[in-house]
């Protein structure tokens, strides 16, 4: 799981999205800093736009359970942006399916 994460940030600031697309589930559902809920079209831009708006970032301390074929990751995502980074508090359910794990849902706070 910490892996997939470490991907998914990598991919993010690569503005990977095939390898987005294989990260990010397609009933993904997740709620942005201001509450709004998102989609995977608004973590996968449908046209290339570069480096997405994590680019820089790097996982922090993070907790892994694992329930069978679900697992939830806590934890935080050093930003890179700006003078003075910010952290960022993240939850992040994954399933795992024939393919390997995927993201299903995550919800981002600003600590």
């Amino acid at each position: 799981m910490k892996q997939l994460e470490h991907d998914w940030l990598a991919a993010d600031a690569k503005g990977d999205r095939a390898a987005l697309r294989r990260i990010i589930s397609d009933d993904f559902i997740g709620s942005s800093f201001d509450g709004g809920l998102l989609n995977r079209g608004d973590i996968i831009p449908e046209r290339p736009s570069g480096p997405g708006g994590f680019a820089g970032a790097t996982p922090g301390e993070t907790n892994v359970l694992v329930f069978g074929d679900t697992a939830v990751l806590m934890g935080v995502i050093n930003t890179a942006s700006g003078p003075q980074p910010k952290p960022i508090h993240v939850t992040v359910v994954c399933q795992k399916n024939p393919q390997g794990w995927q993201m299903i849902a995550v919800q981002l706070t600003h600590i």
